[in-house]
């Protein structure tokens, strides 16, 4: 069963986090490692579903084979702290360019870990009966992957 739907819808409310994402291109991957701390959340709170697209998604990283310098860029900017390219470029003491580079590699290999295994989409979807402060959403995450 393959969806052919590829973008990355997000809504938030105060009740609802909703997203999909297009696995198998690297703007999904790109906006599912940006939102990867509200699923993490769940996960602490024994949301198996959640624990399954961060196990899938730490599996595709492993499996990229990224360069040391990609997993460096990668850490950096995609990695607990976030850093804007340019605060990346100047801890590793190099361009933002090559930063951008090196972060384009490194997804390119991440989407096609995901390609390899059939994945198209998955879709996250937090109820809560609490506004979000700092992504302390409570709630299932309720998802479902195509593929």
């Amino acid at each position: 069963m393959k969806m052919q739907l590829l973008k990355v819808k997000k809504t938030v409310n105060k009740n609802q986090f909703r997203a999909s994402y297009a696995l198998n291109s690297i703007k999904g991957i790109r906006k599912l490692l940006k939102d990867q701390f509200i699923i993490s959340n769940r996960r602490y709170k024994g949301d198996t579903k959640a624990s399954d697209i961060l196990l899938d998604l730490n599996m595709a990283i492993e499996q990229a084979n990224l360069t040391k310098r990609q997993a460096e860029t990668f850490i950096l900017v995609y990695g607990y702290r976030q850093l804007p390219q340019q605060q990346a470029s100047e801890i590793l003491g190099i361009s933002q360019k090559q930063v951008s580079t090196h972060l384009q590699g490194a997804l390119t290999k991440i989407t096609q870990v995901y390609k390899d295994w059939n994945y198209n989409e998955v879709e996250v979807k937090v109820c809560s009966d609490h506004h979000s402060y700092d992504h302390g959403w409570e709630g299932d995450v309720v998802e479902s992957y195509t593929g």
